[in-house]
């Protein structure tokens, strides 16, 4: 990712810039209740405790997973929204 946007070095805060902008472009829905906590060389997001947000935290983790997987899609977001993404 640092090859197609320099400021894409990617620790935990830049993971959480990045997941921020793809949720509120494509799922705006996750980030209702989503509690990201990046650190240096991670990132990690908490939901509450409920039904409907265990749905939620399944479906971030299933997009997290697909990313990852499908790096193509991943690459292709930051190529287009890379300059937009308020990198840490």
């Amino acid at each position: 990712m640092n090859e197609i946007c320099e400021d894409a070095y990617m620790n935990g805060d830049n993971w959480a810039a990045f997941l921020e902008w793809y949720l509120e472009t494509h799922f705006p829905q996750l980030l209702e209740g989503l509690d990201p906590d990046p650190e240096a060389g991670i990132y990690a997001a908490y939901y509450e405790n409920t039904p409907e947000n265990r749905k939620k935290a399944e479906q971030f983790a299933g997009l997290i997973a697909y990313l990852v997987e499908d790096e193509e899609d991943l690459y292709e977001f930051v190529r287009e929204m890379g300059e937009e993404i308020d990198w840490d």
